[in-house]
């Protein structure tokens, strides 16, 4: 139910499947290409805790998912609690009800895990 509510508010960003692209280079760069929002930066595997630390913005930025791999797809997932936050503070500023809906419904699950599955 989460992850039908989650795809149905990104798609109104523009996030939907295909929009997203990641290259991981040799030497530890990566660029990213999410909706119409360019990113790069440096990552570094944590191979042993499958966990990979990416920078942005010049380093400025860190964040740190954990890595699923399955077959030939990689899922980088994130906390969400951090996104939730922002979530509900948007929703309640905005007055979106698909979104406070959203927030209200991810906020009863401790532990939760946000993220994208890239496929090669």
């Amino acid at each position: 139910q989460i992850e039908t509510k989650l795809n149905e508010t990104f798609s109104k960003f523009g996030v939907v499947p295909g929009a997203c692209s990641f290259t991981f280079n040799n030497n530890n760069t990566y660029s990213a290409q999410i909706s119409a929002l360019p990113m790069n930066g440096q990552y570094a595997l944590d191979a042993a805790n499958k966990k990979l630390t990416m920078t942005y913005l010049a380093g400025l930025g860190t964040m740190t998912p954990n890595i699923v791999k399955t077959g030939n797809k990689i899922s980088l997932l994130y906390e969400a609690d951090k996104l939730l936050a922002i979530a509900q503070k948007l929703a309640a500023m905005s007055g979106n009800t698909s979104l406070q809906a959203l927030a209200d419904l991810a906020s009863q699950y401790d532990g939760l895990m946000i993220g994208l599955e890239l496929q090669k």
